[in-house]
């Protein structure tokens, strides 16, 4: 039984880097997308050309996920 709760304490190390690692990495993949999208719409606005979405309304929603992932991220203290 005792080796078993060595591995979980070793354990919850790793997941600890793994969780805080995948914080950092999702967030930044969101804020990189609402920019790529941000430059989607004003190359589009500039083309006059309709590009068959609401590039405003994912920006908002990939900035807005970004920021509480990270948000939770600190919270949680990753």
């Amino acid at each position: 039984m005792e080796v078993i709760v060595d591995l979980i304490e070793r354990l919850r190390g790793y997941i600890e880097v793994i969780a805080s690692n995948f914080v950092f990495i999702i967030s930044g993949l969101c804020y990189i997308a609402s920019l790529i999208l941000i430059i989607v719409s004003v190359v589009a606005d500039q083309r006059g050309s309709n590009i068959g979405f609401n590039a405003g309304k994912w920006v908002i929603n990939t900035a807005v996920a970004g920021t509480l992932i990270l948000a939770a991220g600190e919270i949680f203290g990753f």
